[in-house]
């Protein structure tokens, strides 16, 4: 995740999925 997050996203059952972590961050990002 960026360091512009305000907190870590919440975890995912699959480690392997990059995409996924990105998009979770950049979405807990835009909700603030």
């Amino acid at each position: 995740c960026p360091e512009d997050a305000p907190a870590r996203p919440r975890p995912i059952r699959s480690r392997r999925s990059p995409t996924h972590c990105a998009a979770a961050c950049s979405i807990s990002w835009r909700r603030g």
